[in-house]
């Protein structure tokens, strides 16, 4: 295909899970080395056009081995891919049951409260803003 003299490379097809041959929506296809690409319909289809001549497509989703196809330059092509889940192990978490932290700090504000009562001090001064006002307002 060509579109003002220069070779069209289009690359469509749908994107499906290895281990059920179910559609994956929202996967990332692109071009090798590029910023041009697209993502998978809520069918796992897609459609990616380019007049550079690339010759790789990456195919990524979270959870899925990565996939890089070779493609033909200049061409139109129907792909089916098959991404293949990924397993990943993560270390243990331990999870220690316990105060929550907040109540700590909540009991010393109470014991404290009497030191920063503003009835015990002399003084007192504040200023009071609107919500569309700025102190830069009161100048």
């Amino acid at each position: 295909m060509s579109l003002f003299g220069q070779s069209v490379t289009s690359v469509s097809g749908v994107v499906l899970d290895q281990s059920n041959l179910q559609p994956i929506p929202f996967v990332n296809v692109y071009f090798s080395n590029s910023s041009e690409g697209t993502t998978t319909d809520n069918d796992g289809r897609f459609t990616l056009m380019a007049t550079f001549p690339y010759d790789s497509l990456v195919v990524s989703f979270v959870g899925f081995h990565k996939k890089i196809l070779a493609i033909a330059v200049g061409q139109s092509q129907n792909l089916t891919i098959m991404l293949h889940p990924e397993t990943i192990n993560l270390d243990e978490v331990t999870i220690m049951s316990g105060e929550n932290p907040a109540w700590e700090i909540i009991r010393k504000v109470v014991n404290n409260k009497s030191l920063h009562d503003k009835r015990s001090l002399a003084a007192v001064s504040y200023t009071h803003l609107r919500a569309h006002e700025t102190e830069a307002d009161l100048v």
